[in-house]
C-alpha cells in the first residue's frame, strides 16, 4: 500500500481530503489529453487504482493502519495476497473498468481523426476542382476577347454570336465557382502538394518513369528488371510483417507499394548519373518491317546484326517508329558505380546511300 501513497505523493497518515487534492493534481498531470508521454495513460491508470483503493480505506477507517505493503509497484493482476486483501478483486475490477474507458476513448479519438481527415480531403478536391473551373471559364473569356481584338474584321454576324456565347459561359462558370481568393488557393495547394495521397502519386509516377527511361537504359533483361522491382518489394513486406528492421507508422501496402520500389529506383539512377569508362558500337540494324519473316506490321523493336544485344529489349525499344530514321546506330556504353553497364545515348548514323550525295 506504500506505493500507492507515493503515487500520488502522500504519507500513509494524510487525511481524506489530501488524498482528494492530491489524486486530482496527479490526475490533470497525467491526462493523456494533457500528457503526450506515451506511459502517460498508463501511470494514470495506476494512479486512478491507488486514489480508488486508498479512498476506500479512509471512508471505512480513516486511522487505519496498512494491512498490505506493496514493495514494488502496484499488481495489475489478482495475486496470492487477493486472499489476505478484501478490497483486492474490486481494486482490479475498478481498473480493468478504467483501462477500458481508456481504450474506448482512444478509439473514439481515431475514428474522429480518421472522419476529419477524410472531410477535410473531400473539402480539398471540391475546392480544386472549383479552381480549376474557374480557371477554365476565366481562360475561356480571355481568349474569346482576345480572338475578338485580333480578328474583329473578319467575324461576321455568326461569329460575333458565337463570341459572346462562349464569354457568356465562361463567365457562368467563373461565377459558379464564386470568388478566387489567392491565399486561399494558395493554402489549398499546398495542402494538396503536402498531403500524403499526392506524395504516393508522385512516388509512383517517379517508380515508372525511371523504370521505364533508366531501368530500361540498363543493360539487364527486362525479366530481371521487373524481378528485381518485385524482390524489393517483397523483401520489405517481409521485414515489415516477421522481423523489427523496418518500423514507420505509414501503411504497409504504402510503404511495400512505394517506399520499397522507390529505393530501387534511386540506387538505378545513382548508378546510370555516377557512370565511367565511356565507349561506342556502331550496329547496322533492321526494324520488324524490314524483316519478311515477321508477321507483325509495324513495331519500335530493332534487331542489330549478329543478335547483339539480344536479351537487352530497352536498348532496341523505341517509343515511336518515326524515332528510327536509319538503317545504323551508335550506342554509348558506360559503367555505373554497382558496376552496371549503361547506354547513356544513341545517335541514328546517315545511310552509306546518304553520305555518297554529300
Amino acid at each position: 500500500m506504500k506505493v500507492y501513497y507515493d503515487l500520488l505523493g502522500l504519507t500513509e497518515n494524510c487525511t481524506l481530503d489530501e488524498l482528494k487534492q492530491a489524486y486530482r493534481r496527479r490526475a490533470m498531470e497525467l491526462h493523456p489529453d494533457r500528457n503526450k508521454h506515451p506511459n502517460a495513460a498508463e501511470q494514470f491508470i495506476q494512479v486512478q487504482q491507488a486514489f480508488e483503493y486508498l479512498y476506500a480505506i479512509k471512508l471505512i477507517n480513516p486511522s487505519a493502519a496498512p494491512t498490505t505493503d506493496y514493495k514494488t509497484t502496484p499488481p495489475k493482476y489478482k495475486t496470492a495476497q487477493a486472499a489476505n486483501d478484501p478490497y483486492d478483486g474490486w481494486m482490479h475490477n475498478s481498473a480493468h473498468i478504467v483501462r477500458e474507458q481508456f481504450q474506448t476513448a482512444e478509439q473514439y479519438k481515431a475514428e474522429q481523426q480518421k472522419i476529419k481527415k477524410d472531410r477535410a480531403a473531400v473539402n480539398l478536391v471540391n475546392s480544386l476542382i472549383d479552381y480549376v473551373l474557374y480557371l477554365i471559364g476565366f481562360l475561356l473569356v480571355c481568349g474569346v476577347v482576345y480572338y475578338d481584338i485580333l480578328h474583329w474584321k473578319e467575324l461576321q454576324q455568326f461569329g460575333f454570336i458565337v463570341s459572346f456565347a462562349l464569354a457568356g459561359i465562361g463567365a457562368i462558370i467563373m461565377r459558379a465557382c464564386g470568388p478566387f481568393p489567392l491565399k486561399k488557393v494558395a493554402q489549398d495547394v499546398w495542402l494538396a502538394l503536402s498531403s500524403r495521397a499526392f506524395l504516393i502519386f508522385l512516388c509512383i509516377v517517379f517508380n515508372v518513369v525511371i523504370c521505364f527511361k533508366i531501368g530500361f537504359r540498363t543493360l539487364i533483361p527486362l525479366s530481371a528488371l521487373f524481378l528485381a522491382y518485385a524482390l524489393s518489394m517483397g523483401a520489405t513486406k517481409w521485414m515489415l510483417t516477421r522481423t523489427n528492421l523496418i518500423r514507420t507508422k505509414l501503411d504497409p501496402v504504402i510503404v511495400m507499394g512505394c517506399l520499397a520500389p522507390l529505393a530501387m529506383s534511386l540506387l538505378l539512377l545513382l548508378n546510370f548519373c555516377i557512370h565511367f569508362n565511356t565507349v561506342t558500337e556502331t550496329y547496322q540494324l533492321e526494324t520488324f518491317e524490314q524483316n519478311p519473316e515477321n508477321q507483325r506490321k509495324a513495331s519500335s523493336l530493332i534487331t542489330l546484326n549478329n543478335h547483339a544485344y539480344q536479351n537487352y529489349i530497352g536498348i532496341r525499344l523505341f517509343y515511336n517508329i518515326r524515332d528510327i530514321r536509319s538503317n545504323k546506330i551508335r550506342f554509348t556504353f558506360a559503367r555505373g558505380i554497382f558496376g552496371l553497364r549503361v547506354m547513356t545515348d544513341y545517335e541514328f548514323m546517315p545511310d552509306l546511300y546518304e553520305d555518297e550525295l554529300f
